[in-house]
């Protein structure tokens, strides 16, 4: 299941300076990998807690589920809703704004949350990148741990974009003529692609699947394709076959992404990379933690 959202909302995010002097450099803390294969981290709100949040790069907000939302204080009348776009379809959900969020020794201040019904086993929200553009994080999906207040990716791979608040990228494979637009998505169980894409690579046909969104307006979305990939590079990884899902989800459509070839790259790979995070430079480095992924030679780091 992918349990992924973003919204087409810029993010407002203000940090405490003298938490980030204190905090120190380099500090480890470990993560728990759910069963769908996303990993958690705990967060406190406003001294109330912990929760185990999904570290999301495919979302822009960060999202609390209604049970945690009340704990708050927060009353839904579903009233007051605002447009968030999800994988699978834009909906209209309700936000609450916090003024103390809480995870290892990061703080983030003043986040316009959204409220929404989350599903799947212990995760309780997501935290997206609004609570995470102030920090410079190492996310080591490998070891399973993020590290706190790194230095500077020595590269940027891939940027934060600046209207929609997701992680994108670009990717270079053979048979396809243009660099391949990329959602970096930790929120996804899987990677994805588009038609436009699809169109260019030589497929098979694999069971019919769904994908299930992450609030309750979010419909499923079929699919019952998949698509070979070859020599692959995404900034510091370089997959020789790799193979991914075809659906034309509607984050595609929200991104612009629907006519040039775009996927999504979810947790199947993810699992095996380090992305280095720079929230205030606004970009990211992407580098394989499996030595067997990494690129070399003179393209190792191009993307």
């Amino acid at each position: 299941m992918t349990i992924m959202l973003a919204t087409l909302l810029s993010a407002l995010s203000l940090y405490a300076a003298d938490d980030a002097a204190s905090a120190g450099t380099g500090v480890r803390v470990p993560l728990e990998r759910a069963s769908t294969g996303q990993f958690l981290l705990d967060v406190t709100i406003a001294g109330e807690g912990p929760w185990p949040f999904m570290i999301d790069t495919g979302a822009s907000h960060t999202t609390l589920a209604l049970p945690v939302a009340e704990a708050l204080g927060f009353i839904s009348t579903r009233q007051d809703l605002h447009p968030v776009q999800t994988l699978t379809a834009e909906t209209l959900e309700e936000r609450l704004r916090i003024a103390d969020v809480r995870f290892g020794p990061a703080r983030a201040a003043h986040l316009n949350a959204v409220v929404a019904s989350v599903a799947g086993g212990p995760l309780q929200g997501l935290l997206g990148l609004d609570a995470l553009a102030g920090e410079r994080v190492r996310l080591d999906l490998p070891r399973g741990e993020i590290t706190f207040n790194v230095p500077s990716p020595a590269r940027a791979d891939g940027r934060i974009d600046p209207e929609h608040g997701v992680a994108v990228m670009e990717a270079r494979m053979h048979g396809v003529r243009e660099p391949v637009a990329v959602l970096v998505d930790t929120g996804s169980g899987f990677t994805l692609i588009n038609s436009a894409l699809a169109r260019q690579l030589a497929r098979q046909r694999v069971t019919r699947m769904r994908i299930a969104g992450i609030t309750r307006s979010s419909p499923s979305a079929a699919v019952n394709e998949r698509a070979r990939m070859e020599r692959v590079q995404l900034g510091g990884i370089c997959i020789q076959i790799m193979s991914a899902v075809r659906s034309d989800v509607d984050m595609f459509r929200a991104l612009g992404w629907r006519d040039r070839p775009a996927m999504v790259l979810g947790m199947d790979l993810l699992q095996h990379a380090v992305i280095t995070l720079d929230g205030p430079g606004g970009q990211f480095q992407l580098d394989a933690g499996d030595p067997s992924l990494a690129c070399r030679g003179a393209d190792s780091g191009r993307s």
